[in-house]
């Protein structure tokens, strides 16, 4: 920092490091020449007493690439922005880069560029695109906002991009409580980081801000001769654009994640769970052909009757996955029409009567009437009363009953069978979970999850209730129109 005559008043521990010097006594009440090579003084000397004439802000990487000269004589070359503030008098700040290692990158990289294009000519135009997108990240820097504070939290200087965009000026804020002027959800978190500051720490912060992203860096300013901070330098940057690309990675991962976890299970219900209706249909096929004559009639049956089930139980999650392929896709198309839920049940457990013989199913109720999707509807239906055949007790029983509540039919399906665990009821409806008790029981952990979209499209509900080697209860609400 230097004033109006541009002598060095104060520098920081990293300009010693920078130029060679051991002790900030060396350079402190020197001109600014002293870190200049000798041969540009004189026309620097000019420059800078304009700039004291007429100070701006001229930001990093937008001036011209300057050389630099160490304690030693040596020479670097260093990008300078430069920021003033005016207290008694003009004070201006330099901020001061040293850029040998990235010129020394930028030749190796126009090096490399060169041999790559004597090799690879069809590469060249997406090897010079790149360049200039790294050139134009490395020298632009982000948006955002310098503050100083004093101990109060008042602002004694501001400038930045974002606060023109705002239409803000200094003359605005200074006298303004730096910390006022935040959310008050968020001011006692700065005011603590601020305190921190003010003991001689450095406070490094993520804020979000009505859905923007704000990374606020707060270090230190001490006045020479002084014990004490006196004042906090505090730089903001938006952060929106990053943060929000970073949370489209993150869902995109997910979602690729998700994607894998639904190839797995796809794979190990198609290797498990078709194999088996597949080796019954095969063994009952080739046994069908040696009972040839009329006194294997009976086992003809039985053995025609397995691979008409297997049959069935392909074609059910056949229809599974295809319905999940649709609800996936959004092309599920509802076709209303009136129908009689109450007859629609009826036909249901008439089918499923030949099926599980060793069950007695009944059917509670009066008719309903209703105006929906019926094929939608018997999915739903099927799927919740066939599992509690499933899943009952053998020789139990199975209750469905219906009752007409004001505009909606509640249809409560329950059995007397293996439950579900308390600890597992909360996954029930996930996409191809199946309870650890009924792992031995086939199925393909789709239809519930399939019975709940379903219901969600139809504007109807499900819920229930289980306890494990009791029974479970489920209760589905659908609108009558």
């Amino acid at each position: 920092m230097c004033d109006h005559r541009s002598i060095i008043e104060s520098v920081n521990p990293r300009v010693l490091i920078l130029f060679g010097y051991d002790d900030e006594a060396e350079l402190v009440d020197n001109p600014i020449e002293i870190l200049i090579p000798k041969r540009f003084c004189k026309s620097h000397i000019a420059h800078r007493e304009s700039f004291v004439q007429r100070p701006t802000i001229r930001s990093m990487g937008k001036g011209r690439v300057l050389l630099a000269k160490k304690k030693d004589g040596s020479e670097f070359p260093v990008e300078i922005s430069l920021s003033h503030y005016k207290a008694d008098e003009l004070k201006i700040i330099a901020f001061i880069s040293d850029i040998s290692e990235r010129q020394k990158i930028e030749r190796e990289v126009d090096r490399l560029n060169h041999e790559l294009e004597r090799e690879l000519e069809d590469r060249t135009k997406e090897i010079n695109r790149q360049n200039k997108l790294l050139r134009s990240i490395s020298r632009n820097f982000p948006q955002g906002n310098i503050y100083v504070v004093n101990r109060d939290y008042e602002i004694i200087m501001a400038d930045g991009m974002l606060l023109r965009q705002q239409g803000c000026n200094e003359n605005t804020l200074v006298g303004h409580s730096f910390v006022n002027r935040l959310n008050k959800d968020l001011r006692e978190t700065i005011k603590l980081n601020l305190d921190a500051v003010l003991d001689g720490a450095t406070k490094e912060l993520e804020l979000e801000i009505d859905n923007k992203y704000f990374s606020l860096l707060a270090v230190p300013l001490n006045q020479i001769g002084d014990s004490e901070v006196s004042r906090i330098l505090i730089v903001e940057l938006d952060m929106t654009s990053s943060k929000l690309v970073e949370r489209d990675m993150e869902a995109a991962l997910q979602k690729e994640k998700e994607l894998s976890q639904l190839k797995s299970h796809f794979v190990s219900l198609v290797s498990h769970e078709f194999r088996t209706p597949l080796s019954t249909i095969f063994s009952s096929s080739q046994l069908i052909e040696k009972y040839i004559d009329e006194a294997s009639h009976s086992k003809r049956i039985r053995h025609t009757n397995k691979i008409q089930t297997s049959v069935s139980v392909l074609n059910n999650m056949i229809e599974d996955i295809l319905s999940l392929s649709k609800l996936d896709e959004g092309k599920v198309n509802l076709k209303i029409e009136r129908f009689d839920l109450y007859r629609l049940c009826q036909n249901i457990i008439g089918d499923l009567k030949s099926i599980y013989a060793d069950l007695s199913v009944n059917l509670i109720g009066e008719d309903a009437m209703i105006k929906s999707d019926p094929k939608l509807v018997k999915h739903i239906l099927s799927n919740i009363i066939e599992n509690a055949c499933k899943y009952g007790k053998k020789g139990g029983e199975v209750k469905v009953e219906l009752s007409n509540v004001n505009s909606h039919v509640e249809v409560t399906v329950a059995d007397n069978g293996i439950g579900i665990p308390d600890e597992e009821q909360k996954n029930l409806f996930d996409r191809f979970y199946r309870a650890s008790n009924a792992e031995n029981i086939k199925g393909t952990g789709l239809g519930l999850n399939i019975v709940m979209k379903y219901l969600d499209i139809l504007g109807g509900a499900i819920n229930f209730e289980s306890e494990q080697n009791v029974g479970t209860s489920f209760h589905i609400t659908i609108p009558k129109k």
